[in-house]
């Protein structure tokens, strides 16, 4: 099968590798001709030197070439520009069936409701879970949930991206698997704020544990189900995210603050608690703790006085 891949950042390249290796044809829509040409040429993408991928997997910077090239596409760019770029360039995703793989929010929106002026919800699908790309690309045991409205096109999805060592299970919670993807971002950056200053394995557990009741509470009052918070989704891609330096959000809670640091690559919580703050009036209420990770991000607190901010609250019942 052909299978257009809209994006060649670090996760959809990994994604095209799993399709590559399982024998399908894969072409890359890419900004970057260099990089590009690279892949085309040697096999090898300067993001993953060490790595050839299978002879099946190209790229084009050609739009045309792209949208005409399958009636499967996967959107692997940042949720905050998917929208813009797919406006511009319709043809990409006319009459297609899409898998999304980006994870985060714009505004209140999840991305099926961003992108709900340009594709029906019944042709869309998203791909969630605890999956580092570099660890993909190694071909290292793992599994994510494919979440579509209708189970036939998550089928279709999931036994896509399945083999020996990329397992995938089927959803039909939507809305819940975009939500656990986005949220545990936001989280990743207070669990590195918390590692560096803090280091100690009383204070990470009560904050895995509380933001995983943060992020449950958000999840059931929009809809979604309480599975899937408890799923790969939920809290496998949180407890990952939140507790492995391959996190670029981990990364850029724990190095917060220090002059001169960049993250390798896009820190998706920042942007996703951007969309809280704004969408969200009574964030401090309901999300407390994403609601402090804000304060500290945009300078109000600083750490110590978020740690005290939080563990001063209201005393309350461990379950609402």
């Amino acid at each position: 099968m052909k299978v257009l891949f809209i994006g060649a950042g670090r996760w959809g390249l990994a994604l095209a590798s799993v399709l590559g290796n399982n024998g399908h044809e894969v072409l890359l829509l890419s900004r970057d001709i260099e990089e590009g040409e690279a892949l085309n040429k040697t096999g090898i993408h300067p993001f993953f030197p060490d790595y050839k991928f299978p002879s099946s997997v190209k790229t084009t910077s050609d739009e045309a070439e792209a949208a005409a090239y399958s009636e499967v596409a996967v959107l692997s760019l940042p949720v905050q520009v998917s929208f813009d770029y797919l406006a511009k360039r319709p043809s990409l995703i006319e009459n297609k069936q899409v898998l999304l793989t980006g994870k985060g929010m714009v505004g209140e929106k999840i991305l099926t409701e961003v992108l709900a002026p340009l594709i029906d919800i019944s042709q869309l699908a998203v791909l969630s879970g605890p999956s580092f790309a570099s660890e993909v690309i190694k071909k290292k045991p793992t599994c994510v949930s494919i979440g579509a409205k209708g189970e036939k096109l998550a089928i279709f999805f999931q036994e896509l991206f399945s083999c020996s060592y990329f397992r995938s299970y089927v959803s039909l919670d939507l809305s819940g698997l975009e939500l656990c993807g986005a949220l545990k971002n936001v989280y990743a950056l207070g669990a590195g704020m918390i590692d560096k200053v803090v280091d100690s394995a009383n204070t990470r557990a009560a904050y895995l544990t509380r933001a995983l009741h943060e992020l449950s509470r958000l999840v059931l009052a929009r809809g979604g189900e309480r599975s899937t918070v408890y799923g790969l989704s939920g809290v496998g891609d949180l407890f990952m995210t939140c507790t492995s330096p391959l996190s670029r959000n981990y990364q850029f809670g724990y190095h917060f603050g220090e002059k001169g640091y960049q993250t390798n690559g896009v820190a998706e919580g920042v942007y996703t608690l951007d969309s809280l703050i704004s969408s969200i009036p009574n964030l401090k209420e309901i999300l407390p703790i994403a609601y402090t990770i804000g304060e500290v991000v945009e300078g109000r607190l600083n750490f110590q006085e978020a740690i005290e901010a939080l563990m001063g609250r209201k005393l309350k019942k461990e379950i609402d």
